[in-house]
């Protein structure tokens, strides 16, 4: 178990715990043990210093269970043919990914789960930010054998998979903000990133990364660009543990990757845009030099966004354009 963990874990909410008593618990020096709570607050875990070598958690953090991780994806039948790597921190599962590829390993179902990055990455360059040991943030490796002009709507096929798989386990209507987001509400819920590396005429490698908001303490201030939203705080019961929600989505989304080549978006599409946040609603379409409105028209067969624009229909691709509700300017996609 990483060492960070490790302190998060023999610490106890509300108690004071010395560092000696922390570094026996862990089998750890206490160097080590300073080390790991210098940089455990500064990625914003609640540790008060209540005195000298004298520490308190203020809230209540779990580090994922790797056996029970590893139990579940077991009992998901993910483990038949997938592989995870459960990481405390790193800058980006999908930028760990990348480097394992490009260091020459296969990352071909490979998945990199942590409870904590210091750098996510969102589409367009953003960055995601969420307090450490309280979201689902993983990332899946995955090769196609076929050209990466193929693989068009994936990520919104994907998002439909997610959609389902978080009201079976929550009861929390989710719905999907063309072309990556999961919205609840009017806020955004977590995020998919889908990044594709051609390989030749017939071989793709993609990067699908998962950001889903579970119970943010700063949920506030979590994201001044737009209004934000976590599970615990939509549904009306307990969350399943972190480790289900983790199995659940990398089983689902696997069996999706599977499947797509021989299937496409096509027989997402309908499910899709029965989940479309901006379809019939009047949104900002916004570009670099400038803004204007039109009607969200729903998922095209290939992925592509069918815009209404004084009366004619116009499709995007993502990439292309910033779409908004109008109601809700700042929440662009």
């Amino acid at each position: 178990m990483d060492e960070r963990a490790q302190v998060v874990k023999a610490l106890r909410p509300g108690l004071v715990c010395s560092l000696a008593e922390i570094a026996a618990a862990c089998q750890l020096e206490e160097r080590e043990v300073l080390d790991a709570l210098d940089g455990l607050r500064a990625d914003g875990v609640p540790i008060d210093a209540v005195e000298q070598n004298a520490f308190c958690l203020t809230e209540t953090r779990s580090p994922m269970d790797r056996s029970r991780l590893e139990a579940a994806l077991e009992r998901l039948e993910f483990l038949s043919l997938g592989r995870f790597e459960l990481l405390d921190t790193v800058d980006s599962t999908s930028s760990w990914l990348d480097r394992t590829a490009r260091a020459g390993e296969n990352i071909h179902r490979l998945a990199c789960i942590t409870d904590f990055q210091s750098a996510g990455r969102g589409r367009r360059g953003r960055q995601w930010h969420g307090a450490p040991y309280c979201h689902a943030m993983l990332s899946m490796g995955w090769e196609f054998k076929c050209a990466v002009d193929l693989l068009s709507g994936l990520s919104l096929s994907l998002g439909v998979v997610i959609a389902h798989q978080v009201r079976a386990l929550t009861g929390v209507r989710v719905g999907l903000k063309w072309p990556n987001d999961l919205w609840c509400r009017n806020r955004k819920l977590g995020g998919i990133l889908v990044e594709s590396y051609p390989g030749g005429r017939d071989l793709t490698r993609v990067i699908v990364g998962i950001g889903l908001n579970l119970s943010e303490p700063g949920l506030n201030a979590l994201s001044p660009d737009y209004p934000v939203t976590d599970l615990a705080s939509e549904s009306d019961t307990a969350l399943p543990p972190r480790e289900d929600i983790v199995a659940t989505l990398l089983a689902g989304l696997s069996r999706r990757l599977d499947s797509f080549p021989e299937e496409g978006f096509f027989v997402d599409q309908a499910q899709f845009n029965a989940l479309d946040v901006f379809l019939g609603k009047e949104i900002t379409v916004s570009s670099s030099t400038d803004e204007r409105l039109a009607t969200g028209g729903g998922a095209d067969e290939s992925g592509g966004y069918r815009l209404l624009v004084a009366g004619h229909e116009e499709i995007i691709s993502a990439g292309e354009l910033g779409l908004s509700l109008r109601d809700n300017a700042g929440s662009r996609a």
